[in-house]
């Protein structure tokens, strides 16, 4: 599943370098179905995650309304240690879950249903 994962991934970035200039802002959505897709995929299973960029490119079109619609997955948290450190992605839970529930008990596992969003910085 490893490898199925890293050759979607090379195939979506090299649409997003080859093919996607070629359709400036075509996308209705924030963000863009390409994007939307990598990000499903590096925390999503693979399988999953190309069904849902499917569904997500079939409403990609003037019959829907388009607006901001992230993606979501569901993530294993494991061994959850407070440090730290520069953010690349977070994690906003679908559901009113507590945290602080999870601050107490370390060497625990939780899968949680979130919301994956891109760090600005």
């Amino acid at each position: 599943m490893y490898r199925v994962r890293w050759i979607c991934i090379l195939c979506v970035r090299f649409y997003q370098k080859y093919f996607s200039p070629l359709t400036i802002g075509a996308c209705r959505y924030y963000p863009s179905c390409s994007e939307y897709t990598l990000w499903l995929l590096m925390f999503d299973n693979p399988f999953y995650a190309l069904g849902k960029s499917f569904m997500r490119i079939l409403r990609c079109n003037q019959l829907f309304a388009g607006g901001i619609a992230y993606p979501q997955a569901k993530i294993l948290f494991k061994n959850i240690v407070f440090v730290p450190k520069k953010v690349k992605y977070w994690f906003v839970p679908t559901t009113n879950t507590s945290f602080l529930d999870i601050i107490n008990a370390f060497n625990q596992t939780y899968i949680v249903r979130v919301y994956i969003i891109k760090s600005l910085f």
